[in-house]
Parts: structure tokens; C-alpha cells; sequence
């Protein structure tokens, strides 16, 4: 997707595929939606709920503007879910969530009429791999999860 892969970008890789085969374009899609740890600048503001939302209006506009190389868009989809479903794992993991909505999606796309059920297990849903939304990171976002 991006020039700065060297030859692995989107360029180079379309010249490689077959011209009856269907494309389709997907960014890393990267948030930090679960991660507002900036204490001092809490301690400090008096109204915390706008620092919050500010924040949140923030990494949601970075999934809208990766949705502008993408395909598949799924702005709306992290925007409605991500209070009921942990959607990330670190900035640069997104979860099952994400991945089960973008195949729900290419199938859609490719016009098979199938519906996958979700069957998200522990290993899916929590990882100790990666990184732990903090306690008061999710009473802070009120997350449902």
C-alpha cells in the first residue's frame, strides 16, 4: 500500500497478479483507540470528558483516513464496536473482530451469500502476548468488555 516498502508495495505487487484475478486493497489498520494513558495531562485538565473524546474523535479520523486506501472501510464498523468488543491488542494488532467483519465483507464482495458466525475463543479475545488495556484506561473509555 504505502512507497516506503521498497518493492513491496501496491505498484509492484498489481504487476504481478493475473488480470482475471479481483483485488482487493487493504491498509494495516493501526489504532491506539485503547491506550489513552497520558495521566499529567489528565490530572491537569479540568474537563477530562473532552480530553477523552478528543482523543477517541482523533484515532477514530486515522481509521477514516485508512479507509481511504482501502476496499473495505471499517470506520463505522471500530466506531459502533469498539466499547463492546476489545478490537485491538496494541496499536498494530488488530483483534478477530476486525479480521471476522473484513471477510464478512470480501465474501459480500464477491457476491458468496454466506453468513459466518462469530466464535471468538479465549486465546482470540485475550491475548498475554500483547498489550493489556489498563484499568483505568477502560473506566476511562467506559468500555463494556
Amino acid at each position: 500500500m504505502r512507497t516506503d516498502r521498497g518493492y513491496l508495495n501496491y505498484e509492484n505487487i498489481i504487476k504481478l497478479i493475473k488480470k482475471d484475478c479481483i483485488v482487493f486493497k487493504l491498509p494495516h489498520y493501526s489504532s491506539s483507540i485503547y491506550w489513552f494513558n497520558n495521566d499529567n495531562e489528565l490530572i491537569n485538565n479540568e474537563d477530562k470528558t473532552l480530553l477523552i473524546t478528543e482523543f477517541i474523535q482523533n484515532e477514530l479520523q486515522h481509521i477514516k483516513n485508512l479507509d481511504e486506501l482501502s476496499d473495505i472501510k471499517i470506520h463505522d464498523f471500530v466506531a459502533d464496536n469498539y466499547k463492546k468488543h476489545q478490537l485491538y491488542h496494541g496499536r498494530y494488532y488488530p483483534t478477530y473482530f476486525i479480521f471476522h467483519y473484513i471477510a464478512q465483507k470480501i465474501l459480500y464482495k464477491l457476491d458468496i451469500n454466506i453468513k459466518i458466525q462469530p466464535q471468538p475463543n479465549t486465546y482470540i479475545v485475550k491475548s498475554s502476548r500483547l498489550d493489556d488495556i489498563t484499568l483505568s484506561n477502560k473506566k476511562l473509555l467506559e468500555l463494556q468488555f
